[in-house]
């Protein structure tokens, strides 16, 4: 299972979760699920979150992305259709079956490994053993923006790449979180 995951905490709270992007390439298909502070926050309390998950592809050319996505992590069915910003929302589209086993099992995964939800305050908390490498400034040969300004509160793993998703979290009628990654991030 190839797993690509991008996880940032809240600044001011860095036990709570401000965005996680989990990233899983499945032959020609990239699908992505996040959940993050809602674009449409007003205040700190209570948190407000939105969900995503998506399915994309590269056209032949390589040049433009299609796809289908939900503003809910783990989707019923795609309740759009987009090719590049462009975007259909006049029917559903069912998930195949195999799209139903791998969004089960990436949700399965961040809440499994890396958040939990308290009902009372609705926050996402982090799981401790991710805290600590929130913390944690990465040493070593530079191969990205983050790691030559190394901030705290990211972490994302070693074969993390931010192919397909750069595009999808710019898009604000497509992403619907308030975090996007910048483009310095490659």
């Amino acid at each position: 299972m190839w797993l690509m995951i991008f996880l940032k905490n809240i600044e001011t709270q860095p036990h709570l979760l401000d965005t996680i992007i989990q990233k899983r390439i499945v032959g020609e298909y990239t699908y992505i699920m996040a959940i993050g502070l809602s674009r449409a926050l007003i205040s700190d309390s209570p948190r407000d979150y939105n969900q995503f998950c998506g399915k994309f592809k590269w056209d032949e050319d390589e040049e433009m992305t299609i796809g289908y996505f939900s503003n809910q992590h783990d989707p019923e069915e795609w309740i759009h259709k987009c090719i590049e910003d462009e975007i259909d929302d006049e029917e559903f589209f069912p998930l195949e079956e195999q799209d139903s086993a791998i969004i089960k099992e990436m949700s399965s995964h961040i809440w499994n490994e890396y958040i939990t939800h308290i009902e009372d305050t609705n926050d996402r908390v982090i799981k401790s053993n991710y805290i600590e490498k929130l913390e944690e400034h990465i040493n070593g040969a530079a191969k990205n923006y983050y790691e030559v300004n190394p901030p705290k509160g990211f972490f994302w793993t070693d074969d993390w790449n931010d192919e397909i998703v750069h595009f999808i979290s710019c898009v604000k009628d497509i992403w619907g979180l308030d975090y996007h990654l910048p483009n310095s991030f490659t």
